[in-house]
């Protein structure tokens, strides 16, 4: 008799981890699509382009030929694809590795772990997992766009013990409704109201901070760095179509498609704010911009052939240029009075950074004499 009730709860004992194992999986899958929209239909209210964030986050699958200067369906799913993976790995490992001490815990106190879950998470992504995986994530990301998508994804963890007891019992218990009327209320309000925003500012009426068209340094900011990208993407196309070193095209690939899509935004941004579209600089006023290219710098760059004499005049030249937008995104993150300018500007001094850095070790580590076989892979 002792046996068979030991056999029984232990049959018990697996099946109760089984339910967690799956209400695990369905609530990783439900946090990652919800963190998915979240993230897309947000991005562009703080300045970031979304879909060059999913094809960075895709280099994980599709490593540097993930990186391409015109964003696609194949790089945004390759990163949506990662994105998905890791959310459901987290929640099984949250639920069902660690749900001998979680699985039982009330919605309250489940959401109040699951901020500290999220840092930890990131943390070890940050950290650990991606400087080993794939370090162009951490050169083009800052830290908080993966920590923000991390705490969205894990504000949804308090609906485990609802969806648990719809795996468990027939016809469910119920007893955590509310407490999920209330987490997929707020979800669902959250991506209603970035949808509508993403609406309006596709239609050219983004939100404006208070007083956004009194603000003289917003205006200026705006307008400089909107040039600056143009100038910028055409660098870059240049670097993407004649650099001999492989790493070098990558990295041209994705300041490319960075910049147009900040430029993008930047205009959009000015429609909504300060008017109708901004008369072009002179040819005078971008020449007065630290680090922009000279007639003679273009003439050399646009007639040399494909040797590594381009490639380092390139290098320099978009070195150049990235330290004057460095520079101007700088003092918007000091002096910008929309906090979104502010955001956007910080990204860009960090993307810059890293370009940068990319670039001086892609060219530190090519030998000369292999260039003819750099010269011979693909092209984009």
């Amino acid at each position: 008799m002792r046996i068979e009730q030991g056999a029984a709860a232990e049959q018990a004992r697996k099946r109760a981890k089984g339910h967690d194992w799956r209400a695990a999986a369905l609530l990783g899958l439900l946090a990652g699509a919800f963190s998915t929209a979240a993230a897309s239909l947000g991005a562009g209210r703080v300045g970031r382009a979304a879909e060059v964030d999913w094809m960075v986050v895709g280099t994980v699958l599709l490593r540097d030929q993930g990186l391409r200067a015109e964003v696609g369906w194949l790089e945004v799913g390759a990163g949506v694809l990662v994105h998905q993976a890791a959310d459901l790995c987290w929640a099984l490992i949250f639920f069902g590795l660690l749900g001998r001490w979680t699985a039982g815990l009330r919605p309250v106190t489940i959401a109040a772990l699951a901020l500290a879950w999220a840092v930890l998470t990131w943390a070890a992504e940050y950290v650990l997992v991606l400087p080993w995986l794939q370090p162009i994530l951490l050169l083009e990301q800052p830290y908080w766009v993966g920590l923000a998508v991390h705490v969205l994804s894990a504000s949804l963890y308090p609906l485990f013990p609802w969806l648990r007891e719809q795996v468990t019992t027939s016809p469910p218990l119920n007893r955590h409704r509310r407490a999920a009327f209330v987490v997929a209320g707020l979800a669902g309000s959250f991506i209603v109201t970035l949808a509508a925003l993403a609406t309006l500012g596709g239609a050219g009426h983004e939100v404006g901070w208070p007083t956004i068209s009194a603000a003289e340094f917003d205006e200026h900011f705006v307008r400089d760095m909107a040039a600056r990208q143009r100038v910028g993407v055409a660098l870059a196309r240049l670097g993407a179509e004649q650099a001999g070193n492989i790493e070098l095209r990558a990295a041209a690939r994705l300041m490319a498609a960075n910049q147009v899509a900040e430029g993008a935004v930047l205009r959009r941004w000015w429609r909504s704010w300060f008017g109708p579209a901004a008369e072009p600089l002179s040819v005078a006023d971008l020449a007065a911009m630290p680090g922009m290219p000279s007639a003679s710098d273009w003439t050399r760059l646009r007639g040399a052939v494909l040797d590594s004499k381009f490639d380092m005049d390139f290098a320099q030249a978009i070195a150049a240029h990235h330290a004057g937008s460095i520079a101007t995104a700088k003092r918007a993150t000091s002096y910008a009075r929309d906090p979104r300018l502010r955001i956007m500007a910080s990204g860009i001094a960090h993307a810059r950074r890293s370009e940068i850095a990319w670039m001086d070790a892609a060219l530190s580590g090519v030998a000369w004499p292999e260039r003819a076989a750099l010269m011979a892979a693909p092209r984009p």
